[in-house]
C-alpha cells in the first residue's frame, strides 16, 4: 500500500509506502498511519518561499520504508528514496536513487510530524527534510545550471544540525556512502560535472520529447563523451556512481 497527497506550492509530490518485512502483523494500521503523517509532513511543509506559486508538481518524493524490527514507538527499517522528475505530459523520470540501511526512529501514530530545524529531534523527521531538499535541489538542477545550490546548502544544514543528536546516519565522513559524503560533492567545484550533466539531459535530450530518435541518439553520446573527457576524477564519485545508477541504460 502506498499514500500519496500533494497540495503545496513548492512543487513537491510524495508517495510513501510502509512495507512490513517481520512476522508480526499487529501493526499494520500503524504503518498505514505513518504513510499519511510522513507524506503529509513533506508535502504539507513549506520548504522554500521562492520556488513558485503552481500547484503542479515538479518532483516526486518516494519514499519505501521496510520495517525489520519495531517494537511500541521503535522502528528499525531499510529506507530506499526515489526522486523522479515530473514532466507537463505526466512522464516521470528517475533522477536519484538512495538505499539508507537500518534507518532507526522513533514515531508516535497520530502525533504530528512537524519540521522545524531549529529543534530537529526527530530522525524520521530529519530524513524527510533532508530528501525533501535534496528532491527540490536535483530538479532546479535540471532546469537551470547549478541551480540547486541552495537546495543542497540546506540539506547540507541538516548535516550540520543532526551532528548534536545521537542518531545515526549523519556521520561528518567523506567515505562510503554517507549523505554527508553525497552532499560534499554536490557542492564542490571538481564534481560540478555531474550536475551539468544532468542539466544537458534533461534540458537537452530529454527536453525535445523525441526519444528512440537518432537526434535523441546523438545528444546522449554527446554529452556521455563530455562526462568521459572531463579532466577530473569522477570514478570514484559517489555522486557519479549515483547518477550512473539511475541513469544506467543511457550509461550502458
Amino acid at each position: 500500500m502506498s499514500f500519496g497527497l500533494w497540495s503545496n506550492a513548492q512543487g513537491i509530490e510524495s508517495v510513501v509506502r510502509v512495507i512490513n518485512r517481520t512476522q508480526n502483523r499487529s501493526f499494520e494500521a500503524n504503518y498505514r498511519t505513518l504513510e499519511r503523517d510522513l507524506s503529509r509532513l513533506i508535502n504539507q511543509t513549506q520548504w522554500d518561499s521562492t520556488v513558485g506559486i503552481s500547484r503542479k508538481p515538479k518532483v516526486s518524493l518516494n519514499m519505501t520504508l521496510s520495517v525489520v524490527n519495531h517494537s511500541d514507538q521503535a522502528f528499525k527499517t531499510m529506507l530506499l528514496v526515489e526522486l523522479f522528475k515530473i514532466y507537463g505530459s505526466g512522464d516521470k523520470v528517475l533522477l536519484f536513487r538512495w538505499v539508507e540501511q537500518p534507518l532507526v526512529f522513533s514515531y508516535v501514530p497520530f502525533e504530528p510530524l512537524i519540521f522545524n530545524k531549529n529543534n530537529l529531534s526527530s530522525n524520521l523527521v530529519a530524513h524527510a527534510a533532508f530528501f525533501a531538499y535534496l528532491a527540490l535541489g536535483f530538479n532546479e538542477d535540471t532546469e537551470k545550471l547549478m541551480g540547486g545550490t541552495p537546495f543542497y546548502r540546506q540539506a547540507e544544514d541538516i548535516v550540520v544540525r543532526m551532528q548534536s543528536t545521537s542518531n545515526s546516519g549523519w556521520e561528518m565522513r567523506r567515505s562510503g556512502s554517507s549523505k554527508y559524503r553525497l552532499i560534499y560533492e554536490l557542492l564542490q567545484k571538481p564534481y560540478y560535472p555531474a550536475r551539468e550533466f544532468l542539466f544537458d539531459l534533461h534540458t537537452g535530450c530529454l527536453a525535445s520529447g523525441q526519444r528512440d530518435t537518432d537526434q535523441y541518439t546523438e545528444c546522449l553520446l554527446h554529452i556521455t563523451r563530455q562526462l568521459k573527457e572531463t579532466d577530473i576524477g569522477l570514478d570514484n564519485s559517489l555522486l557519479m556512481q549515483r547518477i550512473q545508477e539511475s541513469n544506467r541504460a543511457i550509461f550502458d
